[in-house]
């Protein structure tokens, strides 16, 4: 349905009404548009009837004086207030409450946000064969978090649908502090997506506690390795997902033969997932260390004209979730002149392990 966070929290009440159509903030604020559904909340696409320029609002149903659901909706506003004001960060504008329905919401007004992150990377694919806007974009987000916690406030809910951004992906901002704290060490393990975790914070048995801030930076990776392949490595950070098993099990190769990754991508990633969390790479290690990396995967998949990639394509028959495509300058074609149209280029085709003529491909793409 929609790109923002659709999610369902054990213990939520029953689903917010669609209040598409109505006025809030003394009728000045018109909501257009239902964009993220949640449990416990909805976001909007409002227009500002006095400017007639767009705003985000996120809309909760209003707690009891007094209750947890009051007590959340007034430590995520506290904490997002705190950092609203960084630029990496979506801008809190303000918090009011509305009666709608003959119900109370409370909602918090934000900056306009076309789509989030995870749009850009799954459905848009603005980052295929595009490492410079790779960098920039995860360097937004690393400088964002860095802000963040100098402020003292950790996120603890990093993953695609959380980052906002504009549709060509530039204008990263991190959203929805509904999880963040402001603690160092943590025995809270709140419901989130297991895909963004960290081992220590899936693991209660073996791991009482763990620090928010890690925690973070481990989702960050993550994020990074989604926007170069398009897919997660494994569903949780447990012995018994079978993705990390195997790849605890092979830290030197695993990502190297199974996404194509190259060995200096393969060696920052072992570094970022390290067991230990003293041993992973800080804010400022990652940000050094992505800029040495001039290659992050080996795999090439893209239609070549005069040398040039202008357009990524993939063998007849191969699913989209097993093509892992290059972030890398165009590979000259040996033998054949500049001028020369749509060059017979070879790139790798993963699912049958072989190597395949540009043209071969094509001529299955024009059978499918």
């Amino acid at each position: 349905m929609s790109w923002f966070t659709q999610q369902t929290y054990a213990g939520a009440s029953e689903p917010l009404p669609d209040l598409v159509g109505s006025y809030v903030d003394e009728g000045y604020l018109q909501l257009t548009k239902l964009v993220g559904v949640h449990k416990t909340f909805h976001v909007y696409h409002a227009l500002d009837t006095t400017t007639d320029c767009f705003v985000n609002v996120k809309v909760f149903r209003s707690g009891v004086p007094g209750s947890q659901r009051a007590a959340a909706i007034d430590h995520e506003f506290s904490l997002h207030q705190a950092v609203a004001a960084e630029p990496g960060v979506a801008t809190l504008k303000s918090k009011f409450t509305e009666l709608l329905n003959e119900r109370e919401f409370t909602v918090f007004k934000l900056n306009h946000a076309d789509r989030t992150m995870y749009q850009s990377i799954f459905h848009s694919q603005v980052y295929v064969d595009r490492a410079n806007l790779v960098r920039h974009d995860f360097h937004q987000l690393v400088a964002a978090v860095r802000d963040i916690h100098l402020l003292g406030v950790h996120h603890r809910d990093i993953r695609p649908t959380n980052v906002w951004c504009n549709p060509d992906g530039s204008g990263v901002r991190l959203a929805n502090f509904g999880m963040a704290t402001q603690d160092n060490q943590s025995e809270d393990m709140r419901t989130g997506h297991t895909w963004f975790m960290s081992p220590e914070r899936v693991d209660a048995a073996t791991h009482p506690t763990y620090s928010p801030r890690q925690d973070d930076l481990w989702a960050l990776a993550l994020i990074l390795f989604v926007m170069i392949t398009r897919i997660h490595p494994w569903n949780a950070p447990l012995p018994s997902d079978p993705g990390y098993a195997a790849f605890r099990a092979d830290e030197a190769n695993n990502f190297i033969e199974k996404f194509h990754l190259t060995p200096e991508a393969n060696d920052f990633f072992i570094r970022c997932f390290a067991p230990n969390p003293a041993d992973r790479l800080s804010l400022d290690d990652v940000s050094v260390a992505i800029r040495m990396i001039d290659r992050f995967t080996r795999a090439r998949l893209g239609r070549v004209y005069g040398g040039a990639c202008i357009e990524p394509v993939r063998p007849s028959g191969t699913p989209a979730a097993s093509v892992a495509f290059s972030l890398q300058v165009p590979v000259p074609v040996v033998g054949v002149p500049a001028a020369a149209p749509f060059a017979d280029v070879r790139f790798l085709d993963k699912d049958r392990r072989s190597v395949t003529t540009r043209m071969r491909a094509l001529k299955g793409l024009r059978r499918a």
